[in-house]
């Protein structure tokens, strides 16, 4: 068949009208030998789809499921970020027993569904012995030797979401993020953020909870190490900081980079990773049980915005406070503390932004200079 370009039409619209018609061929070229394939254009109309929300808000409202409690939802990606030896492996395997037989771990409640261990990190061998380890049994939970898949490629995505689907994975644990994706470089937003969003694609395609091991910053404002496009693609982020031998803070503050778009931030808990009998085991508590009493998360951020307000002594905007505060704008503790300051009148609106109530600033104090 041939690509030679109509006498009426130029090189460029011969060029497209071969791609619309299915097959990508240069004009002035055959195609003998290669299938059709679907052209550019066609996948991205693919992509676009007008939603009737009348027909959708008709419908029954779906119930949110917590594969494991205020951590893991259904058809969302949960990133985990933690400092090497702090013990992330161990509780992403803790969780996967856990919900594949629908009981609690480290004191946090599972919902019951087929867990999928993708393991990019560890390999069979080192696996397996931590499977006896752990005393697992055989069929604890299903375990992915992935050591050489390439998910930052779509081919790689492609073929673990086919085999995610033939199981009918509920909770799925990608273990890590670096070795998952040799070839990327996590401090580039380029190669971060399609991937990791092609991860949570891969959750809401399948309708399942998505784990993601990953390694944490190098300070307590930014939860995980490399570019800021791997919490925005992520639906949450908790960081687990280990305190002393045994014990693991696992908490999710906006102040120190976490995220949880789904709901107001859970409080931290602790976790402890130790042997009884010749196995290892996860145990955990709330953070908010121990003897020094904790804040949540939105009466922190309140007192976050009312310092960062002082401190610049000018009209801000509500996004700039937001940055200020290391957080998004919607993020929602932000959103909850600062509607409140809001109906509290603490926080008031002017023509140039938001001020404390009753604060001099510094334009205020400029134009008193000024008389």
């Amino acid at each position: 068949m041939s690509a030679e370009p109509l006498p009426s039409m130029t090189a460029f619209q011969a060029q497209l009208a071969v791609i619309e018609g299915g097959m990508v061929v240069p004009p002035g070229e055959t195609h003998n030998h290669h299938p059709p394939v679907l052209g550019a254009r066609e996948q991205a109309r693919r992509c676009i789809r007008f939603v009737d929300m009348g027909v959708e808000l008709a419908k029954p409202e779906e119930a949110q499921v917590w594969r494991v409690d205020r951590f893991a939802q259904d058809g969302a990606l949960t990133t985990l970020a933690a400092r090497g030896g702090a013990g992330k492996s161990w509780l992403g395997m803790a969780l996967c027993h856990a919900v594949t037989t629908g009981t609690p771990a480290a004191g946090i409640s599972t919902t019951p569904g087929v867990a999928v261990y993708v393991d990019g990190e560890m390999g069979t061998r080192m696996m397996t012995r931590r499977w006896r380890d752990c005393g697992l049994p055989r069929d604890a939970f299903k375990y992915v030797d992935a050591m050489g898949l390439d998910l930052g490629a779509q081919a790689g995505v492609d073929a673990l979401a086919e085999a995610l689907a033939r199981v009918q994975a509920r909770f799925i644990v990608f273990d890590s993020l670096r070795r998952l994706a040799p070839g990327k470089k996590e401090n580039e937003s380029d190669d971060m953020a399609p991937l990791v969003a092609s991860l949570a694609n891969v959750c809401r395609e399948l309708d399942a909870a998505g784990l993601l091991l990953h390694h944490a910053g190098h300070d307590d404002t930014r939860a995980v190490r490399g570019s800021s496009a791997i919490v925005d693609q992520s639906d949450a982020v908790f960081t687990a900081r280990r305190l002393a031998d045994t014990t693991i803070s696992l908490e999710c503050d906006p102040l120190k980079g976490g995220k949880f778009r789904m709901d107001e931030e859970p409080p931290a808990r602790l976790l402890k990773i130790v042997a009884h009998g010749g196995r290892v085991v996860v145990e955990g508590s709330p953070l908010a049980t121990t003897t020094t009493p904790r804040q949540s998360a939105s009466d922190r951020m309140t007192e976050r915005i009312q310092q960062v307000m002082r401190e610049e002594a000018t009209p801000l905007r509500k996004t700039a406070i937001a940055e200020l505060c290391v957080v998004s704008a919607d993020t929602p503790s932000f959103r909850d503390a600062f509607r409140q300051l809001r109906r509290l009148d603490v926080v008031v609106e002017t023509e140039h932004g938001f001020v404390l109530a009753g604060t001099p600033t510094q334009d205020s104090m400029l134009a008193e200079a000024a008389r």
